[in-house]
């Protein structure tokens, strides 16, 4: 399952220190944040192995 949040630029400023978006963080079936946010478009296929080495810790993690 995929979740995409979405709110107001003053909202991510203010409260998750977000400057740029989009933003893409993994978290886990816990709730934790899995390895750095990636910052902007994934529109490379570097960017694209690492999110989804990200997802494949999440799903390890949440296994626990």
């Amino acid at each position: 399952i995929y979740i995409i949040a979405v709110c107001e630029h003053w909202l991510l400023h203010n409260y998750f220190g977000l400057y740029s978006y989009p933003t893409t963080y993994v978290v886990d079936k816990n709730g934790n944040i899995v390895g750095e946010p990636i910052v902007g478009a994934i529109t490379s296929e570097k960017q694209s192995e690492k999110l989804q080495k990200l997802i494949d810790q999440a799903i390890a993690n949440s296994k626990n």
